[in-house]
């Protein structure tokens, strides 16, 4: 599946400097997951919405990448970490927006997966990050079945799955954050070579 990683450069510089990256205060890293090896930083996708300078970048990113798509009527943001992005990219270019429930409908009230009407609409899913893509597909598949049209999804960054099954960009491609934060000093070129600290 096509993947738009080869795109126009990011500000990635800017998404560093303004602390999309962090980085651990000792040097020693962060832990990893499921007892992989220390990572050199995180990528915090979570946080970056405290931040109006970042907060604004992450959107004009997100924004650009969307018109890319071509004929996009609606924004939905998969709960819960892609919904802050999801509605703000969508208030930044006019368009509806809904949220997708992953853990089904509520159990009161209007019991909806979908959290708005986009019943029909070419629609682009989003979220913070992608590691499997296990969310995305669950979301499509959810959309789908309440007849959204969806043209693929957006991240703000993340390592694609090579069979990752849906149309996907991201904002700032992992590798250029990457070199990025070693261009600005902040990160060990032996690190990324060595992809001991893989986000995985």
């Amino acid at each position: 599946m096509k993947t738009f990683e080869t795109m126009p450069p990011t500000n990635a510089r800017a998404a560093v400097r303004l602390g999309l990256l962090r980085f651990p205060p000792n040097g020693t890293g962060f832990p990893g997951r499921k007892g992989r090896p220390p990572k050199p930083y995180v990528v915090d996708a979570r946080g970056a919405g405290a931040l109006p300078g970042l907060r604004r970048l992450i959107v004009d990113a997100l924004k650009h990448r969307i018109s890319n798509f071509g004929g996009i009527e609606a924004v939905a943001g998969l709960a819960t970490s892609g919904m802050i992005w999801g509605a703000l990219v969508a208030e930044a270019c006019g368009l509806p927006y809904a949220t997708i429930r992953l853990d089904g409908p509520r159990p009161s009230g209007l019991r909806r997966e979908i959290e708005g009407e986009i019943r029909g609409l070419r629609t682009i899913l989003v979220d913070n990050w992608i590691r499997s893509g296990e969310s995305l597909v669950q979301a499509a598949l959810i959309a789908r079945r309440e007849e959204v049209d969806v043209a693929g999804t957006l991240v703000i960054s993340g390592r694609i799955p090579e069979d990752f099954a849906l149309p996907i960009l991201t904002a700032f491609p992992l590798g250029d954050l990457e070199r990025a934060a070693v261009a600005e000093g902040r990160l060990d070129p032996a690190l990324i070579q060595s992809n001991q600290h893989r986000i995985n």
